[in-house]
C-alpha cells in the first residue's frame, strides 16, 4: 500500500536534449523550422508575424486585424469557417504580443492536404467585412469595460504608458474611442503592410514526412515578398524611475508592478539573468513567494518575468495585495533584490532552481 504521507523518490534529470529543428528556406525567403516527431500526428503550425502592438499606427489595430482574419474568407461566413475546422478536427487561434502576432493551427496530419489550401487562401486573400468589425467592436468595448474594473489590467496599462514614448499607440491608454474609430480601410492597410515574407517565420511540429513537407512548401511559398516593418512605438531612451499611483476609493486590494528596461534576448547575459530572476520570483518556491506569501502573508501569489522584443526587454515584478499591505510588500521586493546583490546564494537553492528549470 502506498504511504500517502511520505513523498515519492525524486531524481535529477540527466542527458536530456531538445530536438533540433530542420531549417528550410522557402523560395520567398521565409524560414520554415520543422520539428519532426513521428509520434505526433496532430501537426502544430505557428506562423509568427512581425505585426504586434509596437507596429500599429492606430491603437488596437493589430488586435482587430488578426482577430478578424479567421472570419475573412471570401466565400464563407465565420460560422461556416468554424464548421469546416470542426469537421476536419482542426483549431485556429491567435496570440497577440508586443512584437509578434502568432497564428496557430493544429490539424490532423491526414487532413492537412485538404485544409491547408483553404487556410492559406484566407491569409493571401482576406476579405475583411464591415459586419464582423462592428461585432468585434461591441464585444471589445464590453471587454474593456470589464477589464478596467480589474486593478491588474490598469497597472499593466500604466506600465506600458510610462515605458513607451509619448504620443505613440503603446504609450497611450486604451479607451472606447480607439476601438470605435477602427475602420476596414485601416485594417486592410495594416495587414497588407505587415503580412509579407520579410516579416514572417514559420514553425511546424509533428510527424512530418516528404508528402507533408511538399504541401507546406507549396502553400507557404505563395506568401508574397515585401518590406520589413519598422516599429512605431519604442521604449523611452531615457527611462526615469517614477511612482505612478491610480487611486480607487472603494479598493480593498491593490495591484502593483515594479518594472525596468531589461537585457536583450540576444545578450550574452540573458540566460544568466533568466536564472537569476527565476530564483527571485519565477517559480512557486522563489524568494519573493517565500517572503510575501509564506513569511508575511501579504499575497496569494507574486511573480516576475521578462517581456522580450526587438533588442530590448521589460523586466517586471507584479503582485496583488491588500491595500494596507501595499507599501510593505513593495519594500520586501526591494529587500529581496538587495539580498541578491549582497548575499551569496546557497548551493541547495541553486540546485532547486536547476531542477525547476529542467
Amino acid at each position: 500500500m502506498i504511504d500517502r504521507l511520505a513523498p515519492p523518490s525524486t531524481y535529477d534529470i540527466e542527458h536530456y536534449l531538445l530536438t533540433k529543428p530542420n531549417q528550410v528556406v522557402l523560395k520567398n525567403s521565409i524560414k520554415l523550422f520543422q520539428f519532426t516527431n513521428i509520434n505526433l500526428n496532430l501537426i502544430h503550425f505557428t506562423i509568427r508575424i512581425k505585426g504586434g502592438l509596437i507596429f500599429e499606427n492606430q491603437k488596437y489595430l493589430s488586435q482587430a486585424c488578426f482577430n478578424l482574419l479567421k472570419e475573412s474568407s471570401e466565400n464563407r461566413t465565420a460560422s461556416e469557417m468554424d464548421e469546416i475546422l470542426d469537421f476536419y478536427g482542426a483549431t485556429w487561434y491567435i496570440s497577440v504580443n508586443v512584437e509578434y502576432i502568432s497564428i496557430h493551427w493544429i490539424i490532423p496530419k491526414t487532413n492537412c492536404h485538404l485544409l491547408l489550401p483553404t487556410l492559406i487562401d484566407i491569409l493571401l486573400n482576406p476579405v475583411f467585412k464591415e459586419e464582423n468589425l462592428e461585432r468585434f467592436k461591441k464585444k471589445k468595448i464590453k471587454d474593456l469595460e470589464y477589464n478596467e474594473l480589474k486593478y491588474s489590467y490598469r497597472a499593466n496599462q500604466l506600465m506600458y504608458q510610462s515605458m513607451f514614448e509619448e504620443d505613440t499607440p503603446m504609450g497611450t491608454l486604451l479607451n472606447k474611442t480607439h476601438i470605435n474609430e477602427l475602420t476596414i480601410h485601416q485594417i486592410k492597410g495594416f495587414y497588407s503592410t505587415c503580412f509579407n515574407a520579410s516579416n514572417i517565420t514559420i514553425f511546424v511540429a509533428g510527424n512530418i514526412d516528404d508528402s507533408l513537407e511538399h504541401i507546406m512548401n507549396q502553400s507557404f511559398s505563395q506568401i508574397p515578398n515585401g518590406v520589413i516593418s519598422n516599429p512605431i512605438s519604442n521604449l523611452k531612451v531615457n527611462f526615469n524611475p517614477q511612482l505612478i499611483v491610480e487611486n480607487r476609493d472603494d479598493a480593498m486590494q491593490s495591484s502593483f508592478i515594479l518594472c525596468k528596461k531589461g537585457v536583450s534576448f540576444l545578450s550574452d547575459s540573458r540566460r544568466d539573468f533568466s536564472f537569476l530572476t527565476t530564483l527571485l520570483g519565477g517559480y512557486f518556491g522563489s524568494r519573493l513567494m517565500q517572503n510575501l506569501r509564506e513569511k508575511n502573508g501579504y499575497t496569494y501569489g507574486v511573480q516576475n518575468g521578462s517581456m522580450y522584443f526587438r533588442n530590448e526587454s521589460i523586466f517586471s515584478i507584479d503582485c496583488d495585495v491588500k491595500v494596507d499591505k501595499t507599501k510593505n510588500a513593495i519594500e520586501q521586493c526591494f529587500i529581496e533584490m538587495q539580498r541578491l546583490q549582497t548575499e551569496e546564494v546557497s548551493d541547495e537553492e541553486i540546485k532547486n532552481v536547476k531542477r525547476y528549470l529542467q
